[in-house]
């Protein structure tokens, strides 16, 4: 009888930094760049992203009710920031600054120039397909 718990997921998958017109990136000595996330089957990452709806349900709650007239995208953008913190088990190859760990993974989320990384980002997380074991390592704009 097939086992389906060998349909399982991995824990973790690493997103390939590709730059905005899609080609990955290297470090000096050729390493490709990128980022371990952990994946959408993981309690680490549902918590974050329980946590990051609860926020965005809240400021919606609050706006329909009259509390507040509008959402500063300053807030939004925060508040993906770190989200995205939250799941990074780490940068491979680069760092973002001098500010190691969490505080350099929200920064680095939370810079708008850098925001096609955030969307291509987004797009890895969405397909489970990238957390199994058998499935290449590829970022969402290869």
């Amino acid at each position: 009888m097939f086992n389906i718990k060998d349909l399982e997921v991995q824990d973790t998958a690493d997103f390939i930094v590709c730059n905005a017109r899609g080609t990955p990136q290297k470090d000096a000595a050729g390493n490709e760049l990128s980022i371990t996330f952990a994946s959408p089957g993981t309690a680490k990452y549902l918590q974050a992203k329980h946590n990051f709806d609860e926020k965005k349900n809240g400021a919606a709650a609050a706006l329909f009710s009259g509390k507040t007239n509008k959402r500063d995208y300053k807030k939004d953008l925060e508040d993906r920031a770190e989200f995205f913190a939250n799941i990074t088990e780490s940068f491979n190859n680069f760092q973002y600054g001098d500010r190691p760990g969490y505080e350099g993974y929200k920064a680095f989320f939370k810079n708008p120039k850098l925001g096609f990384i955030v969307n291509d980002a987004d797009k890895f997380l969405a397909d489970w397909g990238n957390f199994t074991p058998d499935s290449e390592t590829l970022s969402a704009n290869v």
